[in-house]
């Protein structure tokens, strides 16, 4: 689903609803007491939120990016079923926007989770989804998807990470420049190497894809983080970071699950609290608008 785009720029970004895992609320606003999250995004009759899978296509002048993959295709069929799984409508809404998997030279994920980079490879896991593009990842997060530790295993799906071999990687180890005007950097906190991806060669005309540091509109305050970040005092810090550059610079931000706000700004009120503004062009989604299977 085509939620709307914006123009920064040289850069166009537009907006995709890529479909939806459903998950439990807890693990998804991990501390928030359960009165407090329910109140900004309801659950389900078996306590789960929806989880978009969220992506940004990037277009300027030759140069074609996709940010993010979704996807639970390769889940075994039984979580899938428990996850209540979309299957992905990423490329069906590339299509419609005169884009062909071919024609994406570059796919930034902000790490290799299956919720976010499981979209990247076909889902019989046997050819690319974007053949010609090169791959951007963390060296720290490619060596963790390979050969996770017993906490993570299994947010690394072996269906996800082998495709990979097949791919053109650029590996690299912190902050890297893609392309003029796009940027990663390293960001741990969530995942072990997970990144964040700038677009915009001015503050005021960028975005900046959060994934996991901001999973949804929704976390925008600090302390609103998932269970399973790896190292929290990380996602914190960088989180707050971001947050402050943002509401100085007007920098927008691209929470990794879009949310009720899947682009937005931010300030700061007269009570020091940070409060998102949705870009009036890119439509409003939360689970109302999806409904359930």
């Amino acid at each position: 689903m085509h939620l709307g785009y914006v123009e920064l720029g040289r850069f166009r970004v537009d907006a995709i609803d890529g479909g939806a895992v459903w998950m439990d609320g807890g693990g998804i606003f991990g501390v928030v007491p359960k009165t407090l999250w329910c109140e900004v995004l309801p659950p389900d009759d078996q306590n789960r939120v929806r989880l978009s899978f969220f992506s940004i296509l990037v277009r300027a002048d030759k140069l074609t990016l996709v940010i993010e993959a979704g996807s639970a295709a390769h889940e075994p069929p039984k979580v899938r079923e428990a996850h209540n799984a979309d299957d992905s409508r990423l490329v069906e809404t590339l299509t419609s926007l005169g884009v062909s998997p071919e024609d994406v030279d570059y796919f930034v994920p902000s790490h290799l989770h299956f919720d976010h980079a499981g979209g990247a490879s076909t889902p019989d896991g046997r050819a690319l989804t974007f053949p010609n593009a090169t791959y951007v990842l963390q060296k720290a997060e490619l060596d963790e998807a390979r050969n996770p530790r017993p906490i993570n295993k299994n947010a690394y799906l072996p269906g996800d990470i082998v495709p990979l071999s097949l791919a053109r990687l650029r590996v690299v180890n912190g902050a890297a420049e893609i392309a003029p005007g796009i940027t990663v950097e390293r960001t741990g906190g969530h995942s072990v190497g997970h990144q964040v991806i700038r677009v915009g060669a001015k503050p005021d005309e960028s975005v900046v894809f959060c994934g996991d540091i901001v999973p949804m509109s929704q976390h925008i305050s600090p302390r609103w983080m998932c269970a399973f970040d790896i190292n929290p005092v990380d996602t914190f810090n960088v989180k707050v970071d971001i947050l402050n550059r943002a509401a100085a610079d007007g920098t927008i931000i691209a929470p990794g699950h879009g949310g009720h706000a899947p682009l937005l700004t931010v300030e700061r009120n007269d009570r020091g609290r940070y409060v998102a503004h949705r870009l009036p062009s890119i439509k409003p989604l939360d689970w109302k608008d999806e409904g359930r299977k």
